[in-house]
């Protein structure tokens, strides 16, 4: 056995050496840290795990917690320490460490600053471990997510948890307007459509009532944009020039804006899910995150659809994703690698547990969890198939432009500004962001 593990190690290290082109002392650390390897040697293996710890994430990370528990006892010659960390100390946090070189074996992050992480050599690659255990990641995980951790084929991370935008709808709303509640393959024509319907019913006069709010925000407006078949970016991420400030570009953002000042069925606002809450719009667009607070609010007296389409475009959406990458400084990456299988690839108590109440990537654990049949989690799910990659993952560096970009969006809307003029000028400046240095 100890044989067998040995030559595994050194698989890992050709894999490694030829297909992530990794320093020679991470080689060197692989082939002397399999855990049966330390286990002869009475030795302990310590891994780190940095984790990014939020109201959502709070529960995944418990459940990590008790599968580290198992683990430990399964394994007695690793110790694992799950370190939480909050939203605005992470990136700086991680910095340093990899400077240091001192980087938790396991990150667990959103994926966009694990596509950067990737980027910068700093992650190795997964795709070894199809060839090590015998299997297929797309025949294991959702493919959509998996390919938020993808690049040029190169898996980095593995996808834990999916958060595509949907659109919640006040039952209470449509009743009194006698409409029907809206159905999968409906399009954002109908959207605006039943908006207006949905404000004559219900605002009664009431000028802080309206049909439907979207934050005002290029992230919504992204989803827009590439409905209508177009892009922020080019397909490498570097060039935002003759993307974001193009025709079609230009025209998704102005449709969020006639939605407002034309159609005047929306309100401006940079917090719809406070809109939808207070009962004072019929309709959202909203991410998984908003389903506590709106439960709390309407009860059972809410439903939740998938994105509309444009009549001429395509379905589609974008949303966020978080992963688990391992570090390129790692030097108990078999280790780290057979925890990480317990926690977000393998089918076991602690994934189940995981997938019981929100979609997570791993394929027989949520065929048999229920979710599917879920009135509103298999929204979630069914959106998910429809995900393609936002600008954030496209290039990690895309995140610090975005608060320019919407100051920029929010002042010419509110000054109703020219659009098209607003996004050749913030194209220049996205440019600039995108191809400067880390």
């Amino acid at each position: 056995m100890k044989k067998l593990y040995f030559l595994i190690a050194m698989i890992m290290v050709l894999t490694i050496f030829n297909g992530c082109k990794k320093s020679p002392e991470i080689e060197v650390a692989i082939a002397a840290n399999t855990p049966e390897e330390k286990s002869n040697n009475d030795s302990i293996i310590k891994l780190n795990m940095l984790a990014l710890d939020f109201p959502q994430q709070s529960r995944r990370i418990d459940i990590y917690e008790k599968a580290k528990v198992k683990y430990e006892a399964d394994h007695p010659n690793v110790k694992i320490n799950i370190e939480r960390i909050q939203y605005d100390k992470y990136r700086e946090r991680l910095k340093q460490d990899f400077e240091a070189g001192t980087s938790p074996d396991l990150i667990n992050i959103a994926n966009p600053d694990l596509a950067q992480l990737y980027r910068n050599q700093q992650l190795i690659s997964l795709n070894q471990f199809e060839r090590l255990d015998n299997f297929k990641f797309e025949e294991r995980l959702y493919k959509a997510m998996l390919n938020h951790t993808t690049s040029d084929g190169e898996i980095y991370a593995v996808p834990t948890f999916g958060d595509p935008y949907v659109i919640f709808y006040n039952k209470n709303w449509f009743d009194k307007a006698k409409l029907a509640y809206p159905q999968e393959g409906w399009t954002w024509e109908q959207f605006i459509v039943i908006a207006r319907k949905l404000m004559v019913a219900n605002a009664e006069g009431d000028s802080n009532k309206f049909g439907a709010a979207i934050n005002i925000h290029p992230d919504p407006v992204e989803v827009l944009t590439i409905g209508m078949g177009g892009s922020y970016l080019s397909s490498d991420g570097l060039q935002s020039k003759g993307y974001l400030d193009s025709d079609i570009s230009s025209k998704a953002f102005k449709w969020l804006v006639d939605l407002v000042n034309v159609q005047k069925v929306a309100p401006y606002t940079e917090d719809p899910l406070r809109y939808f809450t207070n009962g004072q719009v019929g309709m959202t667009m909203q991410f998984y995150y908003g389903l506590t607070e709106i439960q709390g609010s309407l009860g059972d007296r809410f439903g939740v659809v998938g994105l509309p389409k444009f009549e001429a475009g395509k379905k589609v959406n974008t949303g966020f994703s978080y992963g688990i990458g391992i570090s390129a400084q790692s030097k108990n990456v078999p280790a780290a690698w057979d925890f990480l299988k317990q926690i977000a690839v393998e089918t076991n108590e602690f994934t189940k547990e995981l997938g019981s109440n929100e979609f997570i990537a791993i394929r027989e654990v949520i065929d048999g969890s229920g979710i599917l049949e879920d009135p509103v989690l298999s929204v979630f799910s069914n959106e998910m198939e429809f995900s393609e990659k936002s600008s954030f993952y496209m290039n990690g560096r895309w995140e610090s432009f975005v608060p320019e970009l919407t100051s920029a969006f929010r002042d010419a809307f509110k000054s109703k500004g020219d659009i098209k003029q607003m996004l050749t000028s913030e194209s220049k400046n996205a440019d600039l962001k995108l191809k400067s240095e880390n």
